[in-house]
Protein backbone atom coordinates (compact mmCIF):
# COMPACT_ATOMS: atom_id res chain seq x y z
CA UNK A 1 0.00 0.00 0.00
CA UNK A 2 1.77 3.12 -1.25
CA UNK A 3 1.46 6.68 0.05
CA UNK A 4 0.60 9.49 -2.31
CA UNK A 5 0.20 13.22 -2.27
CA UNK A 6 -3.24 14.29 -3.44
CA UNK A 7 -1.80 16.18 -6.40
CA UNK A 8 -0.02 13.02 -7.59
CA UNK A 9 -3.23 11.09 -8.21
CA UNK A 10 -5.82 13.84 -8.70
CA UNK A 11 -6.54 16.80 -10.93
CA UNK A 12 -7.82 19.80 -8.98
CA UNK A 13 -9.66 22.64 -10.69
CA UNK A 14 -10.19 25.83 -8.71
CA UNK A 15 -13.30 27.86 -9.41
CA UNK A 16 -13.61 30.87 -11.70
CA UNK A 17 -14.13 34.40 -10.37
CA UNK A 18 -17.51 35.06 -11.95
CA UNK A 19 -18.78 38.63 -11.89
CA UNK A 20 -21.43 38.71 -9.16
CA UNK A 21 -23.06 41.71 -10.84
CA UNK A 22 -24.18 39.34 -13.59
CA UNK A 23 -25.79 36.87 -11.18
CA UNK A 24 -29.53 36.43 -11.51
CA UNK A 25 -32.38 34.24 -10.29
CA UNK A 26 -33.57 33.98 -13.90
CA UNK A 27 -32.82 30.44 -15.02
CA UNK A 28 -33.24 31.32 -18.69
CA UNK A 29 -30.08 33.43 -18.91
CA UNK A 30 -27.55 30.61 -18.51
CA UNK A 31 -26.19 27.96 -16.19
CA UNK A 32 -26.32 27.97 -12.38
CA UNK A 33 -23.19 28.98 -10.48
CA UNK A 34 -22.10 26.72 -7.61
CA UNK A 35 -21.09 28.73 -4.57
CA UNK A 36 -20.02 27.33 -1.18
CA UNK A 37 -23.51 27.77 0.26
CA UNK A 38 -24.91 25.53 -2.51
CA UNK A 39 -22.84 22.48 -1.56
CA UNK A 40 -25.03 21.54 1.42
CA UNK A 41 -28.29 21.95 -0.45
CA UNK A 42 -26.95 20.22 -3.54
CA UNK A 43 -28.51 22.75 -5.89
CA UNK A 44 -28.00 26.34 -7.04
CA UNK A 45 -30.62 28.95 -7.94
CA UNK A 46 -28.10 31.62 -8.92
CA UNK A 47 -27.51 31.91 -12.67
CA UNK A 48 -25.10 33.79 -14.92
CA UNK A 49 -24.87 34.63 -18.61
CA UNK A 50 -21.09 34.88 -18.33
CA UNK A 51 -19.03 32.46 -20.41
CA UNK A 52 -15.89 30.66 -19.25
CA UNK A 53 -13.52 27.86 -20.12
CA UNK A 54 -15.04 24.38 -20.18
CA UNK A 55 -12.81 23.24 -17.32
CA UNK A 56 -15.10 25.18 -14.97
CA UNK A 57 -18.10 23.09 -16.01
CA UNK A 58 -19.58 20.79 -13.39
CA UNK A 59 -21.68 17.71 -14.07
CA UNK A 60 -23.52 15.21 -11.90
CA UNK A 61 -21.05 12.89 -10.18
CA UNK A 62 -18.27 15.46 -9.91
CA UNK A 63 -16.71 15.84 -6.46
CA UNK A 64 -16.51 19.37 -5.07
CA UNK A 65 -14.79 20.86 -2.01
CA UNK A 66 -15.79 24.08 -0.28
CA UNK A 67 -12.70 26.08 0.60
CA UNK A 68 -14.21 28.53 3.10
CA UNK A 69 -15.99 27.83 6.37
CA UNK A 70 -16.54 24.09 6.51
CA UNK A 71 -14.20 21.96 4.41
CA UNK A 72 -16.56 19.32 3.01
CA UNK A 73 -16.31 17.12 -0.05
CA UNK A 74 -19.63 16.43 -1.76
CA UNK A 75 -20.77 14.61 -4.87
CA UNK A 76 -22.66 17.08 -7.03
CA UNK A 77 -26.08 15.90 -8.22
CA UNK A 78 -27.66 19.25 -9.06
CA UNK A 79 -27.29 19.11 -12.83
CA UNK A 80 -24.93 20.94 -15.18
CA UNK A 81 -23.48 24.03 -13.53
CA UNK A 82 -20.43 26.28 -13.28
CA UNK A 83 -17.68 26.26 -10.66
CA UNK A 84 -17.39 29.52 -8.72
CA UNK A 85 -14.30 30.75 -6.88
CA UNK A 86 -13.51 29.20 -3.47
CA UNK A 87 -15.00 25.90 -4.63
CA UNK A 88 -12.77 23.33 -6.29
CA UNK A 89 -13.47 20.27 -8.40
CA UNK A 90 -11.40 17.16 -7.85
CA UNK A 91 -11.04 14.10 -10.07
CA UNK A 92 -8.84 11.05 -10.06
CA UNK A 93 -6.05 11.30 -12.62
CA UNK A 94 -4.57 7.88 -11.92
CA UNK A 95 -5.61 4.35 -12.82
CA UNK A 96 -4.52 3.44 -9.30
CA UNK A 97 -7.36 5.43 -7.73
CA UNK A 98 -11.12 5.04 -8.15
CA UNK A 99 -13.01 8.33 -8.38
CA UNK A 100 -15.66 7.19 -5.90
CA UNK A 101 -12.91 6.42 -3.38
CA UNK A 102 -12.10 10.14 -3.16
CA UNK A 103 -14.81 11.32 -0.73
CA UNK A 104 -14.04 8.54 1.72
CA UNK A 105 -10.29 9.03 1.80
CA UNK A 106 -10.55 12.83 1.97
CA UNK A 107 -13.46 13.44 4.36
CA UNK A 108 -11.65 12.88 7.66
CA UNK A 109 -8.49 14.60 6.45
CA UNK A 110 -10.44 17.70 5.44
CA UNK A 111 -12.12 17.81 8.86
CA UNK A 112 -8.72 17.45 10.55
CA UNK A 113 -7.39 20.38 8.52
CA UNK A 114 -10.51 22.39 9.33
CA UNK A 115 -10.09 21.81 13.06
CA UNK A 116 -6.45 22.92 12.92
CA UNK A 117 -7.01 25.99 10.75
CA UNK A 118 -6.93 29.30 12.61
CA UNK A 119 -9.33 32.04 11.61
CA UNK A 120 -10.56 35.51 12.49
CA UNK A 121 -13.94 35.41 10.75
CA UNK A 122 -14.06 32.45 8.33
CA UNK A 123 -11.70 29.51 7.90
CA UNK A 124 -9.94 29.31 4.53
CA UNK A 125 -8.53 26.22 2.82
CA UNK A 126 -5.57 27.06 0.62
CA UNK A 127 -4.46 25.25 -2.51
CA UNK A 128 -1.07 24.75 -0.86
CA UNK A 129 -2.59 22.89 2.08
CA UNK A 130 -4.83 20.85 -0.21
CA UNK A 131 -1.90 19.75 -2.34
CA UNK A 132 0.00 18.62 0.78
CA UNK A 133 -2.65 16.08 1.74
CA UNK A 134 -1.10 12.63 1.85
CA UNK A 135 -2.84 9.29 2.14
CA UNK A 136 -2.28 5.59 1.71
CA UNK A 137 -3.78 4.09 -1.43
CA UNK A 138 -4.70 0.39 -1.35
CA UNK A 139 -5.18 -1.71 -4.47
CA UNK A 140 -8.11 -0.89 -6.74
CA UNK A 141 -9.88 -4.08 -5.68
CA UNK A 142 -9.47 -3.14 -2.02
CA UNK A 143 -10.76 0.36 -2.79
CA UNK A 144 -13.91 -1.19 -4.26
CA UNK A 145 -14.39 -3.27 -1.10
CA UNK A 146 -13.96 -0.25 1.16
CA UNK A 147 -16.36 1.88 -0.89
CA UNK A 148 -18.98 -0.89 -0.85
CA UNK A 149 -18.73 -1.32 2.94
CA UNK A 150 -18.84 2.38 3.76
CA UNK A 151 -21.57 3.10 1.22
CA UNK A 152 -23.75 0.40 2.80
CA UNK A 153 -23.16 1.90 6.24
CA UNK A 154 -24.02 5.36 4.94
CA UNK A 155 -27.28 4.03 3.55
CA UNK A 156 -28.18 2.45 6.89
CA UNK A 157 -27.30 5.67 8.70
CA UNK A 158 -29.50 7.65 6.30
CA UNK A 159 -32.42 5.26 6.89
CA UNK A 160 -32.10 5.66 10.67
CA UNK A 161 -31.97 9.45 10.33
CA UNK A 162 -35.08 9.38 8.13
CA UNK A 163 -36.90 7.23 10.68
CA UNK A 164 -36.12 9.77 13.41
CA UNK A 165 -37.36 12.62 11.24
CA UNK A 166 -40.54 10.71 10.38
CA UNK A 167 -41.17 10.02 14.07
CA UNK A 168 -41.05 13.75 14.82
CA UNK A 169 -43.43 14.41 11.93
CA UNK A 170 -45.77 11.73 13.30
CA UNK A 171 -45.93 13.46 16.69
CA UNK A 172 -46.64 16.81 15.06
CA UNK A 173 -49.35 15.32 12.86
CA UNK A 174 -51.01 13.64 15.83
CA UNK A 175 -50.94 16.92 17.75
CA UNK A 176 -52.71 18.77 14.92
CA UNK A 177 -55.18 15.90 14.50
CA UNK A 178 -56.15 15.95 18.19
CA UNK A 179 -55.98 19.66 18.95
CA UNK A 180 -56.10 21.55 15.64
CA UNK A 181 -59.69 22.71 16.20
CA UNK A 182 -59.39 23.35 19.96
CA UNK A 183 -59.74 26.77 21.55
CA UNK A 184 -56.36 28.26 22.43
CA UNK A 185 -55.20 30.20 25.46
CA UNK A 186 -52.01 32.13 26.14
CA UNK A 187 -49.20 30.14 27.73
CA UNK A 188 -49.07 32.80 30.45
CA UNK A 189 -52.65 31.86 31.40
CA UNK A 190 -51.61 28.37 32.37
CA UNK A 191 -47.98 28.76 33.42
CA UNK A 192 -45.72 30.97 35.47
CA UNK A 193 -42.17 31.46 34.19
CA UNK A 194 -38.98 31.04 36.18
CA UNK A 195 -35.52 32.15 35.09
CA UNK A 196 -32.52 30.32 36.49
CA UNK A 197 -29.08 31.61 37.36
CA UNK A 198 -25.39 30.81 37.64
CA UNK A 199 -23.92 30.15 41.09
CA UNK A 200 -20.73 32.05 41.91
CA UNK A 201 -17.71 30.54 40.22
CA UNK A 202 -15.60 31.91 43.06
CA UNK A 203 -17.08 29.37 45.46
CA UNK A 204 -15.58 26.03 44.52
CA UNK A 205 -17.88 24.13 46.87
CA UNK A 206 -20.90 25.33 44.89
CA UNK A 207 -19.65 23.32 41.91
CA UNK A 208 -18.74 20.18 43.84
CA UNK A 209 -21.93 18.17 43.72
CA UNK A 210 -24.29 15.98 41.74
CA UNK A 211 -27.35 18.19 41.32
CA UNK A 212 -27.99 18.81 37.59
CA UNK A 213 -27.57 22.39 36.41
CA UNK A 214 -28.90 22.65 32.87
CA UNK A 215 -27.81 25.25 30.34
CA UNK A 216 -28.56 25.63 26.60
CA UNK A 217 -25.64 23.36 25.65
CA UNK A 218 -27.55 20.46 27.26
CA UNK A 219 -30.76 21.06 25.32
CA UNK A 220 -30.20 18.57 22.52
CA UNK A 221 -32.85 15.97 23.34
CA UNK A 222 -36.58 16.24 24.14
CA UNK A 223 -36.09 14.44 27.47
CA UNK A 224 -33.11 15.17 29.72
CA UNK A 225 -31.98 13.11 32.71
CA UNK A 226 -28.56 14.66 33.33
CA UNK A 227 -26.55 17.77 32.58
CA UNK A 228 -22.96 18.56 31.66
CA UNK A 229 -22.44 20.68 34.79
CA UNK A 230 -23.49 19.91 38.36
CA UNK A 231 -23.76 21.91 41.54
CA UNK A 232 -23.93 21.22 45.26
CA UNK A 233 -27.24 21.07 47.14
CA UNK A 234 -26.07 23.92 49.37
CA UNK A 235 -26.58 26.31 46.45
CA UNK A 236 -30.33 25.88 46.90
CA UNK A 237 -30.02 26.72 50.59
CA UNK A 238 -27.66 29.68 50.23
CA UNK A 239 -28.83 31.39 47.02
CA UNK A 240 -32.02 32.28 45.18
CA UNK A 241 -31.54 29.45 42.67
CA UNK A 242 -34.64 27.28 42.66
CA UNK A 243 -34.80 23.49 42.62
CA UNK A 244 -37.24 22.51 39.91
CA UNK A 245 -39.29 19.33 40.27
CA UNK A 246 -38.97 16.42 37.86
CA UNK A 247 -41.10 16.74 34.70
CA UNK A 248 -40.49 20.48 34.38
CA UNK A 249 -40.57 21.89 30.84
CA UNK A 250 -37.59 24.16 30.07
CA UNK A 251 -37.15 26.54 27.13
CA UNK A 252 -34.00 28.29 25.90
CA UNK A 253 -34.75 32.03 25.75
CA UNK A 254 -31.30 33.50 25.09
CA UNK A 255 -28.42 32.51 22.80
CA UNK A 256 -27.46 32.39 19.14
CA UNK A 257 -29.15 28.99 18.76
CA UNK A 258 -32.39 31.02 18.61
CA UNK A 259 -31.42 32.19 15.14
CA UNK A 260 -32.72 28.87 13.82
CA UNK A 261 -34.02 26.67 16.69
CA UNK A 262 -35.89 27.02 19.97
CA UNK A 263 -34.69 24.14 22.18
CA UNK A 264 -37.43 22.79 24.44
CA UNK A 265 -36.97 19.84 26.78
CA UNK A 266 -38.58 17.97 29.62
CA UNK A 267 -36.32 17.74 32.67
CA UNK A 268 -36.86 14.19 33.90
CA UNK A 269 -35.14 14.73 37.27
CA UNK A 270 -35.13 17.46 39.96
CA UNK A 271 -32.74 20.07 38.60
CA UNK A 272 -31.68 23.69 38.28
CA UNK A 273 -31.26 25.85 35.17
CA UNK A 274 -29.14 28.83 34.18
CA UNK A 275 -30.29 32.33 33.28
CA UNK A 276 -30.52 31.64 29.55
CA UNK A 277 -33.50 29.36 30.10
CA UNK A 278 -37.00 29.59 31.49
CA UNK A 279 -38.92 26.88 33.31
CA UNK A 280 -42.67 26.58 32.74
CA UNK A 281 -44.48 26.14 36.06
CA UNK A 282 -48.14 25.16 35.50
CA UNK A 283 -50.82 26.98 37.48
CA UNK A 284 -53.27 24.14 36.88
CA UNK A 285 -53.19 20.40 36.17
CA UNK A 286 -51.26 19.96 32.95
CA UNK A 287 -49.51 16.96 31.43
CA UNK A 288 -45.85 17.99 30.99
CA UNK A 289 -45.40 15.94 27.80
CA UNK A 290 -48.41 17.68 26.26
CA UNK A 291 -47.15 21.06 27.44
CA UNK A 292 -43.69 20.55 25.94
CA UNK A 293 -45.10 19.48 22.59
CA UNK A 294 -47.65 22.31 22.57
CA UNK A 295 -44.88 24.89 22.95
CA UNK A 296 -42.68 23.04 20.46
CA UNK A 297 -45.55 23.19 17.98
CA UNK A 298 -45.31 27.01 18.16
CA UNK A 299 -41.59 27.19 17.34
CA UNK A 300 -42.24 29.10 14.10
CA UNK A 301 -44.04 31.82 16.05
CA UNK A 302 -41.24 32.04 18.61
CA UNK A 303 -38.57 32.28 15.91
CA UNK A 304 -40.51 35.01 14.12
CA UNK A 305 -40.71 37.02 17.34
CA UNK A 306 -37.13 36.45 18.49
CA UNK A 307 -35.30 39.71 19.16
CA UNK A 308 -31.71 40.71 19.87
CA UNK A 309 -30.01 42.16 22.93
CA UNK A 310 -27.77 45.23 22.77
CA UNK A 311 -24.71 43.07 22.02
CA UNK A 312 -26.47 41.01 19.34
CA UNK A 313 -27.41 37.86 21.26
CA UNK A 314 -30.77 36.42 20.25
CA UNK A 315 -33.49 36.43 22.91
CA UNK A 316 -37.16 35.61 23.47
CA UNK A 317 -38.89 38.14 25.71
CA UNK A 318 -41.17 36.89 28.46
CA UNK A 319 -44.12 38.65 26.82
CA UNK A 320 -43.51 36.72 23.61
CA UNK A 321 -43.24 33.40 25.43
CA UNK A 322 -46.40 34.20 27.32
CA UNK A 323 -48.26 34.85 24.06
CA UNK A 324 -47.64 31.32 22.75
CA UNK A 325 -50.99 29.71 21.98
CA UNK A 326 -51.77 26.48 23.84
CA UNK A 327 -54.84 24.30 23.17
CA UNK A 328 -57.24 24.39 26.10
CA UNK A 329 -58.23 20.74 26.37
CA UNK A 330 -59.09 18.29 29.12
CA UNK A 331 -56.40 16.56 31.13
CA UNK A 332 -57.66 13.20 29.83
CA UNK A 333 -56.98 14.27 26.24
CA UNK A 334 -53.56 15.59 27.25
CA UNK A 335 -52.78 12.23 28.85
CA UNK A 336 -53.93 10.35 25.75
CA UNK A 337 -51.62 12.42 23.58
CA UNK A 338 -48.76 11.98 26.07
CA UNK A 339 -49.11 8.19 25.89
CA UNK A 340 -48.83 8.37 22.12
CA UNK A 341 -45.73 10.57 22.35
CA UNK A 342 -44.16 8.21 24.90
CA UNK A 343 -44.59 5.25 22.57
CA UNK A 344 -43.08 7.16 19.65
CA UNK A 345 -40.21 8.41 21.81
CA UNK A 346 -39.50 4.79 22.80
CA UNK A 347 -39.21 3.92 19.12
CA UNK A 348 -37.00 6.96 18.58
CA UNK A 349 -34.75 5.91 21.45
CA UNK A 350 -34.23 2.47 19.91
CA UNK A 351 -33.55 4.02 16.51
CA UNK A 352 -31.14 6.57 18.02
CA UNK A 353 -29.19 3.79 19.72
CA UNK A 354 -28.93 1.99 16.39
CA UNK A 355 -27.82 5.22 14.72
CA UNK A 356 -25.17 5.78 17.39
CA UNK A 357 -23.83 2.27 16.86
CA UNK A 358 -23.70 2.77 13.09
CA UNK A 359 -21.89 6.10 13.43
CA UNK A 360 -19.40 4.57 15.85
CA UNK A 361 -18.76 1.68 13.47
CA UNK A 362 -18.38 4.06 10.53
CA UNK A 363 -15.87 6.20 12.43
CA UNK A 364 -13.94 3.12 13.52
CA UNK A 365 -13.72 1.74 9.99
CA UNK A 366 -12.67 5.04 8.43
CA UNK A 367 -9.93 5.39 11.03
CA UNK A 368 -8.72 1.86 10.26
CA UNK A 369 -8.88 2.30 6.49
CA UNK A 370 -7.37 5.76 6.19
CA UNK A 371 -4.74 6.08 8.89
CA UNK A 372 -1.62 7.37 7.13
Amino acid sequence: MGKYLLKEVCDITYGFAFDSKRFSSDSTIGLPVIRIRDLKEGTSHTYTDETCDDRYSVHDGDFLIGMDGEFNIVEWQGGDALLNQRVCKIRSSSDDMLSNFLPYVLADELKRIESQTSFVTVKHLSAKVLNRIQFALPSVDRQREIVAILKTLQSEIAISEQMLAKADELIQSRFVEMFGSATNVNLSDICDFYSGGTPSKKKADYWDGTLPWFSPKDMKQPNLSDSTDHINDIVIEQTNLKLLPADTVAVVVRGMILAHDVPIALLMVPATINQDMKALLPKRDCNPVFLAEAVRNQEAFLLSETGSSAHGTKKIDTEVLGAVQIPEVSLSLQNEFAEFVTSVESLKSTTQQQLDRLNTLYASLTQRYFMV
